[in-house]
Parts: C-alpha cells; structure tokens; sequence
C-alpha cells in the first residue's frame, strides 16, 4: 500500500511537471510576433530635370532612388537605378522601385525616399560632373499593393 501510495504521488509530480514544460512562456508587452505576409508596393519616381550647367546632350543620366523603412530589429532598403533621356535643355528619368517587406510594425512603420541624378565624368567631355541629391520627410507605408508617384523636380 505504501509502494502504491509513493508511486501515485510520483505520477502526480512527474504529470503536474510536463505540464508545465508544455505551456508556452508568456508574453510580454514588447515581444514582436513575426509577421508572415508582406507588405507589398512600388515607388514610382519620374525625375524631371532642367539643364544649367552646359553638361553635353550626349552625356548620360543616371538617376537613382533609395527606399528605406527601419524597424527595432530590421531595416529593409531597396535601391533602383535608371538611365534617363534628354531633349535639349530637359530631361526626364522614371525609376519604379518594387517593395516586399515583412515589416514590424505595419500600421505604424515609415519609408525614407532619397533621390540622386548623375552626369557622371567620362562623357563627351570629362567635365563638368554633375550630381544632385535630395530626400524627402518620411512617408507612412502605404497600403498592401500601391503604387506611390512622386515627382523629383532636379536643376543641374
């Protein structure tokens, strides 16, 4: 009766004891579950851009976009780069960036945009290089699938 007695407590502890190794540990306020679907979209930026600086029309443009969006434990960054065309003292370049990212915090998260235009040396004439730089206040991520237009006025 004793032996029954000691082994019936011993498969009460050893049961009460997987039971708790089976819970799963609690969360807390700050624990960031994964997300699973992207957060899909394009950024569509045509530059247009206005000669001032004698550069050839033969020379080459080059236009360039940066996306990013900075989460507590990831950072995702696209960039896309375009040759762009020319008709006299104008000029024009649409660089679309495609996005997928698993983001963080998505009702909340932001894009950082930035822009470049570049003649770069080596063209007709090795001079005069040309680059232009800018970037925008950040915008919230847009919903799942759109397609944001900006418009980049540029003078070179």
């Amino acid at each position: 009766m004793k032996i029954s007695r000691i082994f019936l407590v011993c498969i009460g502890v050893l049961g009460l004891s997987l039971c708790g190794f089976s819970q799963s540990t609690p969360s807390t306020a700050n624990d960031k579950s994964p997300v699973t679907t992207p957060t899909t979209g394009t950024i569509a930026a045509t530059f247009a851009i206005s000669f001032r600086s004698g550069i050839p029309s033969t020379d080459t443009i080059t236009c360039t976009v940066t996306a990013f969006t900075l989460g507590e434990t990831v950072t995702y960054s696209e960039i896309a780069i375009r040759t762009g065309t020319r008709n006299g003292g104008n000029g024009s370049c649409y660089v679309p960036v495609p996005y997928s990212w698993l983001l963080q915090t998505p009702g909340s998260d932001s894009i950082y945009i930035s822009y470049e235009v570049t003649v770069p040396t080596g063209g007709a004439t090795p001079y005069p290089f040309r680059s232009h730089s800018q970037s925008d206040a950040p915008i919230p991520v847009p919903a799942n699938g759109t397609v944001t237009t900006i418009t980049v006025p540029v003078t070179l």
